[in-house]
């Protein structure tokens, strides 16, 4: 029986979500194309099976709940050009493992557990990628050896790379009050954590961007993964690099409730940004053939229009292809995001704060988007037809 994470939201996911059936020449993996994981039911690539794709619009490819796979992943193709992290849990909570090539059969401890998983780029401009962009929080530190399984949760950059900042305006459940540690993975990702819900509070503990200076018991590096780890029962909110002014001490790890976690390196379309490229841009939804002559075809599903959501809020949508934007009236509310399949990215920003957020679009049996899901809970729903 599995321990689940909480009150970690799950979004059911189609089982048909991504099945790409892509015409490009692997190299090796078995026909797996360079830029995607296939997961199987059983060991050695038999039973049912779904795959995902990183396109090149994308950081990295977040799925966040497994729908009908969740639990039921025995083995895994891994294309030449990524990686794949793997989580016990929904929304990327509890234990966690990286494979970089096919594993025919997962581990006792593996098999049949895997909820949420992230597929990123082997390398990003000139830097090689071990671990997804983003930022971890724990209860124990990477020296730590204990009896029993640590909570643990990464919260990740965004999918989009043009979008540079993630909002989580609540750590969830799972996480809350065990919050004493920060990982950062990745030289250029900050964080900035708030004691409050929704990035409110008194003081924000905020990473600096000089990753080379070190504060004494406050800051390290893990032995084995050689990510950067920040104590923070001992954080010095104020320190200048070179010139400690003053030891503050301030619990965090009781109060941290909220975070966001950003990317402080080039922005996307200059030059010296190290970028993920791959033979694929643009999101897209490849429809099987369905006769002779019938090609595959790129899809953008429709959401436009007016939205009622079960946060009694109203939202109106308007899009072009696979980019859309919402606005809230109530808040003076803004959301820019992208679809890549059926799956959607969001951030937002308004009078009631910013945010991030993925869904999951629900389609009728005409393919009509008739319900929208949210990882933080929310659901959007056409006016008159209530949530399921």
């Amino acid at each position: 029986m599995r321990r689940e994470a909480g009150t970690v939201i799950r979004s059911p996911i189609v089982v048909a979500l991504v099945m790409v059936c892509l015409a490009v020449a692997a190299a090796g993996n078995g026909g797996v194309d360079p830029y995607e994981v296939v997961v199987w039911q059983h060991a050695d690539f038999t039973g049912q099976h779904q795959s995902w794709q990183l396109e090149g619009s994308m950081r990295h490819r977040l799925v966040t709940d497994l729908g009908w796979f969740d639990e039921r992943i025995s083995s895994i193709q891994v294309g030449s050009g990524v990686r794949i992290a793997v989580f016990r849990f929904p929304g990327f909570a509890g234990p966690s493992a990286v494979f970089s090539s096919d594993v025919h059969s997962l581990s006792d401890y593996w098999n049949d557990v895997i909820s949420s998983i992230v597929i990123f780029p082997r390398s990003y401009g000139n830097a090689t990628l071990n671990y997804p962009l983003g930022v971890t929080l724990s209860e124990v530190s990477c020296y730590a050896v204990t009896g029993y399984t640590p909570a643990r949760s990464f919260y990740p950059l965004p999918q989009s790379l043009n979008t540079l900042e993630a909002g989580y305006t609540y750590i969830g459940d799972y996480m809350d009050d065990k919050v004493f540690y920060m990982t950062l993975q990745g030289e250029n990702v900050e964080a900035e954590l708030f004691w409050q819900r929704n990035f409110g509070g008194s003081y924000t503990l905020t990473m600096p961007r000089d990753a080379q200076t070190e504060a004494p018991s406050a800051r390290y590096r893990c032995d084995i993964s050689g990510l950067w780890q920040i104590d923070l029962a001992y954080w010095y909110p104020w320190a200048v690099p070179g010139r400690w002014e003053g030891v503050v001490y301030i619990p965090a790890h009781s109060k941290t409730q909220s975070l966001k976690v950003r990317w402080i390196g080039s922005p996307p379309g200059d030059t010296r940004s190290p970028g993920f490229v791959s033979p694929q841009s643009g999101p897209f939804l490849v429809e099987p053939e369905g006769g002779e002559g019938q090609a595959s075809r790129e899809v953008a599903l429709d959401i436009s229009g007016t939205w009622q959501s079960t946060l009694q809020l109203v939202y109106v949508i308007s899009q072009d292809g696979p980019e859309f934007s919402w606005y809230v009236e109530r808040f003076r509310e803004w959301g820019h995001g992208t679809i890549y399949d059926r799956e959607l990215e969001v951030t937002w920003e308004g009078e009631n704060g910013s945010g991030h957020d993925i869904g999951v679009a629900i389609l009728d049996e005409r393919g009509n988007v008739v319900r929208i899901e949210w990882g933080t809970g929310n659901v959007f729903f056409r006016e008159g037809a209530p949530p399921e």
